[in-house]
Parts: structure tokens; C-alpha cells; sequence
């Protein structure tokens, strides 16, 4: 039997595995914690840790791209499954209608690192966009990718017509992509594919590719539609 109080006085960061259940998109939290007393028990050979541990300045939520991170993990007994008080956020700028607009991605995270809840908010040009929280989810997702709402990248698909062949007109959101998550450090690479002349983006095929660690990268193939739930993963492992 072991029990232990714990005083976290100097650096010490957390790293946390937080890809919920359905979506496979790696998603991790990198936390700064702040000075903090906790409480850790042993008995029967079973770890129990007691106690709240509060992020500091420069904690990193990374879903698609880096978040900036707040909050707290609570510590109830499960030393692995802390339950989470969690809120990340970026502010980025896009060009859109001839002008630089400013969009704000929130993710409220809520439930435990086995189990996160998330409700996503947005707000574009200084309006929160309303709706039901799958509409919201979908518009963050594309608005983190491409700089568009689902309803945008509609019509612009829809004004493309015949003007442009299929082919190029998915290297352009290609480009894009690739162009707006430049620097991320999530997604290194962005493609997406009409198949047999289809210009329907809820169609469109898309891959999207990372690096985990070093000689580890990952591959996510599916459709733009099914993009936050992309069911088919590929690992790739490189050795020197």
C-alpha cells in the first residue's frame, strides 16, 4: 500500500491521446501544468491518482491543426482516464468575397481521455454561426481544411459548371488546402478527386496524410462528406 501527496512546482507536460470514438484523425493534447497538489494511491498493485491538474500558457490541442488550450484534467481515482474540463480554440483569416476575414474554431471538450464530448462552435467575420451541431462540426472542419463553409464550397462547386474540367478544378481545393494549412504540423499533404466527372464536393474523394513521430506517417482516405468520420487509416512505417 502507497500513499502518496505529490507537489508539481516546475515544468511538467502532459501528452494525451484524445481521438474520439468514430473519428481517427490523430488528436492529441500536449498540456503545460501549472503548479498543482495531487494525491497518488497504490493498493494491490492498482496506481490511483486524486487531484485536479490545471493547463498552463502554451498548451496545444491538435485536431486537423494545432489549438491553443485551457482547462483543467480531474483526477477521480483513474490515474489513465482523467475526466476533462477542456476548451481549445484557434483564430485564423481567410480571403473571401475580396477581403481578409477572420474565422474563430472552438472546441468545447468535455467527458473523459477514453470518452471525449466535444461541441464545436464558429464564428466568421465577427457572426457565430447557428445551427445543429453536425452542420457546426462540418463547417469547422471545412473552414480548418479549405477556408470555406460546407454551403461555399457548394457554390463554388456550382459556379465552376462547365468552365473548368473536374480534374482541375479539385487540384485548385487541392491547392488550397494544401496552401491554408501550410505550417500546421498536423496535415502535410491534401488531395482530393472527383471520380467519373462527378463535381459533387460531398462526393469527392479525399486523402489527407501526416507525420505521427518520426518515420511514422499516417494516410486518411475517404469522402469530403464522410471526412470527419474517414474510415479507412494507413500507417506507414520508415526505418533507416
Amino acid at each position: 500500500y502507497m500513499d502518496l501527496n505529490v507537489d508539481i512546482v516546475g515544468d511538467f507536460t502532459v501528452t494525451m491521446d484524445l481521438t474520439t470514438p468514430g473519428m481517427l484523425i490523430p488528436t492529441t493534447l500536449v498540456a503545460k501544468i501549472a503548479p498543482c497538489k495531487l494525491n497518488y494511491k497504490q493498493e494491490n498493485n492498482i496506481p490511483q491518482l486524486w487531484g485536479t491538474m490545471k493547463l498552463a500558457e502554451n498548451s496545444i490541442y491538435s485536431f486537423y491543426r494545432p489549438f491553443d488550450a485551457s482547462g483543467s484534467l480531474e483526477f477521480t481515482g483513474d490515474m489513465y482516464n482523467p475526466s476533462l474540463q477542456l476548451v481549445a480554440k484557434t483564430k485564423n483569416t481567410r480571403y473571401y468575397n475580396e477581403r481578409n476575414q477572420q474565422f474563430i474554431i472552438q472546441m468545447d471538450i468535455s467527458g473523459t481521455q477514453e470518452f471525449p464530448l466535444i461541441k464545436f462552435s464558429l464564428n466568421i467575420d465577427g457572426q457565430d454561426q447557428d445551427g445543429e451541431q453536425d452542420k457546426i462540426k462540418g463547417d469547422a472542419i471545412m473552414m480548418i481544411l479549405l477556408g470555406r463553409t460546407q454551403r461555399e464550397l457548394g457554390s463554388q462547386t456550382a459556379s465552376a459548371g462547365t468552365d473548368i474540367a473536374s480534374s482541375s478544378f479539385a487540384a485548385i481545393l487541392s491547392k488550397i488546402a494544401s496552401d491554408f494549412l501550410q505550417g500546421s504540423n498536423v496535415i502535410q499533404s491534401f488531395d482530393l478527386q472527383f471520380q467519373n466527372g462527378n463535381t459533387s464536393i460531398e462526393n469527392s474523394q479525399v486523402q489527407v496524410g501526416g507525420n505521427l513521430i518520426s518515420n511514422v506517417n499516417w494516410i486518411f482516405s475517404g469522402t469530403l462528406a464522410d471526412l470527419s468520420t474517414i474510415c479507412i487509416i494507413t500507417i506507414e512505417f520508415g526505418f533507416v
